[in-house]
């Protein structure tokens, strides 16, 4: 047996007494603990750096394509405005969006929007704008439009003045057109039946239907979208290179010398 009162051998006893008598370490929480001298210190607020707190989301102000009614020049400007000038011709330019509701007759110049609702009757009316959408009946006048015409479901134009820089048929409206119709881009969610020539880009929604001919460089078509038509979907042709057409003028003056002119 072993003797437990000779040394060299571990009194359990005693070690726990030992322990409970032992004075012990404070303990601290984590605001208390003081930091490492080897730790770099933040800047001080005298410097003027403060804790970061995270970069919220940004939003840019909108862009908005101006068409000078004036002068026909082609601007961009930042953020919401009711007036800009034209930057080439100094107009004073009205950005306005104006609503027709019943019948108009007037005159109305504005770089903003249009919107002819389903009861208005635009008859005789001179309208020089940006964007317009037309929902209700127009049966002559002066209509212009520098940028996007939107044909929308009940809606009645004569057809020679279908005359834009970008056409959209909205949803439940049925455009025929019988003379060939040129745009630089086109946005069908209705039904358009004509002959399409197009400089830019094609969409055909899901619920939309083209029949007809379309030429254009740039065709998409959503799963759902009718598309009853001959197509041809070619990219703009390449620019004539200036040294071949030096090179024509060159033979033809050396030939026109040689028959003696």
């Amino acid at each position: 047996m072993f003797d437990r009162g000779k040394s060299g051998y571990v009194n359990g006893l005693v070690t726990l007494r030992a322990t409970q008598l032992h004075k012990r370490a404070p303990r601290y929480s984590s605001h208390d603990q003081k930091e490492p001298e080897d730790k770099p210190k933040a800047a001080s607020k005298a410097s003027g750096a403060t804790a970061s707190k995270g970069i919220g989301r940004t939003v840019m102000p909108t862009q908005n394509e101006i068409v000078c009614y004036a002068c026909g020049y082609h601007f961009v400007i930042r953020g919401r405005a009711e007036a800009t000038q034209c930057p080439k011709c100094g107009a004073r330019l009205s950005l306005k969006n104006e609503t027709i509701t019943g019948g108009f007759r007037d005159e109305l110049i504005t770089a903003g929007k249009v919107t002819v609702t389903r009861n208005a009757i635009v008859d005789g009316a001179t309208i020089q704008t940006n964007d317009l959408s037309v929902s209700g009946m127009i049966k002559s006048g002066d209509i212009k439009v520098y940028r996007t015409l939107e044909l929308l479901e009940g809606f009645s134009i004569p057809e020679e003045m279908i005359i834009t820089r970008h056409l959209r048929i909205g949803p439940g409206a049925v455009c025929k057109i019988n003379k060939p119709l040129q745009v630089e881009n086109l946005e069908i969610e209705g039904v358009l039946e004509g002959t399409i020539i197009a400089t830019g880009e094609v969409v055909l929604r899901s619920n939309g239907h083209f029949i007809g001919s379309l030429t254009t460089e740039h065709l998409q078509v959503e799963e759902g979208a009718g598309l009853t038509a001959q197509c041809e979907i070619a990219p703009p042709a390449p620019p004539k290179d200036k040294s071949d057409v030096d090179e024509t003028d060159t033979d033809t003056t050396e030939d026109t010398k040689s028959n003696g002119h």
